[in-house]
C-alpha cells in the first residue's frame, strides 16, 4: 500500500463510521445534544463539510462551493443554536455533500504524485498541517473525531454500539 492508498483508504473509512452512526439517527435527532456544552450532529456535519471545502480549495481541488446560507449556519457562532430552520438540511443532504467532497479528495489524489503530498500546504494551513498529505490526510481523521461526538449522542440516546 502507497500513501495515496492510504489515505483514499482512511477516507473510505470515516465516511463509513459516520454512516452506520447516524443511519438510525432521525432529523430531530441531529440536533440532540449529549451534554448541554456538547455540539449537535447538525453542526457538527456542517462543520466537516466547510472545513473540507475550505482545504481542498486551498489545494486546488474544486469541490462544490456551499452556499452562503449553508455557511452562515454553520459558523462557530451557531454552535450553541438548536434551531431547525437554521439547522435544515437534512441527514441525507449532509452524506452527500460529505461523499463528494471525498470524490473532490479522491480527483485531488489522483493528480498528484507521490512526492507533491510532501509539499508544503498553503500558508493558511501550514501551522497545524504543514505538508499537502498532511491537509488530505486531516479530511479522515478531523472525521473520526467528530464521530466520536456523535458515538456519545447515540449513546445518550440508548442507541445500540455499532462498531
Amino acid at each position: 500500500m502507497n500513501a495515496h492508498d492510504l489515505i483514499r483508504s482512511q477516507l473510505r473509512l470515516s465516511l463509513f463510521v459516520l454512516d452506520r452512526y447516524l443511519r438510525d439517527l432521525s432529523e430531530d435527532e441531529l440536533l440532540m445534544r449529549p451534554t448541554p456544552q456538547a455540539n449537535h450532529a447538525a453542526w457538527q456535519l456542517g462543520h466537516l463539510i466547510e472545513s473540507h471545502t475550505r482545504q481542498l480549495s486551498a489545494l486546488g481541488a474544486r469541490p462544490a462551493e456551499l452556499s452562503t446560507e449553508f455557511t452562515a449556519a454553520h459558523v462557530r457562532a451557531n454552535a450553541g443554536c438548536d434551531d431547525r430552520g437554521v439547522f435544515r438540511w437534512t441527514k441525507q443532504e449532509y452524506l452527500r455533500m460529505l461523499a463528494d467532497l471525498h470524490e473532490a479528495a479522491d480527483a485531488l489524489l489522483a493528480r498528484l504524485r507521490a512526492d507533491e503530498l510532501d509539499a508544503a500546504a498553503p500558508e493558511a494551513l501550514r501551522s497545524y498541517l504543514p505538508t499537502t498529505g498532511d491537509v488530505l490526510g486531516m479530511i479522515s481523521g478531523h472525521e473520526m473525531m467528530h464521530a466520536g461526538q456523535i458515538a456519545a449522542i447515540r449513546r445518550a440516546l440508548g442507541k445500540p454500539i455499532l462498531i
